[in-house]
């Protein structure tokens, strides 16, 4: 039976381990179609153009370890899958879709309500959980609803990211939010921010359309409106209105085009 065997599998230490099953295929002549996750592409090294190893959690350049052993290992090419399946990209994308929500539907169902991402995950629809924690990179096309959210990667959410508690630390390229709700919010950067601009790259920054929250703590973020009772916005910050109850504090690095008390 010469029918191609499907894996799939996370970013960072999924790919690696994923290097010894393509090797004893290599060896047995066995056809197998491996599909890693990955850092998100833009943030990589190769994506920015920059000689350095990694830039980011769990990002290693598996292609260049499977190329001696494959006959086609590439990073961020969409042509793999008509390559691999024909051009029936809908059969691929179902296949995708199938055993995302299978994934998902299992993490939950061993961790209750609790949700982490150490790799790359996307999640086509609604993101719920208790407590939510990314350490990736993480791209959600619907809302984010939590109790408690933590992200310290790539972030991508097409609608809203609605928790009690929302902590986001960018690193290298832009994040992007639809809206962000909460009692306490804060956005901020990473130390290695200074050397990746050093390098040639952008540091870390938000763009969302609207910030609410009680306690609002915001560093590089770019949104139309941010409404809080205390409000600080930081150095990297571009702000078109701030609506406060209580207090606002705009660092000398931000721009604010205004500042009213409601």
């Amino acid at each position: 039976d010469n029918t191609p065997a499907c894996v799939i599998v996370t970013t960072g230490p999924g790919a690696t381990n994923a290097l010894t099953g393509c090797l004893c295929a290599y060896m047995e002549s066995i056809p197998v179609f491996i599909l890693s996750g990955q850092a998100r592409y833009a943030t990589t090294v190769r994506g920015m153009g920059l000689s350095l190893r990694s830039t980011g959690i769990q990002e290693f350049d598996v292609t260049k370890s499977a190329a001696p052993m494959t006959k086609y290992a590439v990073m961020n090419d969409e042509t793999l899958v008509e390559i691999c399946l024909l051009g029936e990209s809908g059969a691929f994308e179902e296949l995708v879709t199938r055993h995302e929500q299978a994934v998902m539907s299992t993490a939950k169902r061993i961790t209750g309500s609790r949700f982490t991402s150490t790799g790359g995950t996307h999640v086509s629809g609604d993101l719920k959980a208790t407590a939510l924690r990314s350490s990736g990179s993480l791209h959600v096309d619907g809302d984010v609803e939590a109790d408690s959210f933590t992200s310290t990667g790539g972030l991508s959410v097409g609608g809203m990211v609605n928790a009690d508690t929302v902590s986001i630390q960018t690193s290298v390229g832009q994040s992007t939010v639809g809206s962000i709700g909460g009692s306490t919010v804060r956005v901020y950067q990473t130390a290695t921010g200074g050397l990746l601009n050093s390098l040639g790259a952008a540091a870390g920054i938000l763009t969302c359309d609207s910030i609410e929250g009680d306690d609002v703590d915001l560093t590089a973020v770019k949104a139309h409106v941010v409404r809080g009772a205390t409000v600080v916005i930081r150095g990297g910050c571009e702000i078109d209105q701030v609506e406060y109850t209580d207090t606002c504090t705009v660092d000398g690095g931000a721009k604010v085009g205004n500042c009213v008390k409601v």
